[in-house]
């Protein structure tokens, strides 16, 4: 089940309201603790989901070819017989 971000702030902002209401520091410390609670919940959503996003965005990159083999032919033109000569 899958509850929205919008949800969990209107649940932090109804415990924070009955935090401000209550004067016995026990009460508003259980506020508290639920306002801590959800801010947890809040981030680890967050956190998983931006793990999903990173793992679709992640490309693969092919290893790259060495195309650095140069062939230099060796010409013996000392005799005048290159086959460029017209």
């Amino acid at each position: 089940m899958v509850v929205s971000s919008e949800t969990i702030i209107n649940k932090m902002q109804k415990e924070l309201e009955q935090a401000k209401k209550t004067s016995d520091e026990q009460e508003k410390r259980e506020h508290i603790s639920k306002i801590k609670l959800l801010c947890e919940l809040l981030l680890e959503e967050n956190k998983d989901t931006n793990i999903q996003t990173t793992k679709e965005q992640r490309t693969f990159v092919a290893d790259p070819v060495n195309n650095d083999i140069s062939v230099t032919p060796s010409v013996n033109d000392d005799d005048g017989t290159s086959i460029f000569d017209f």
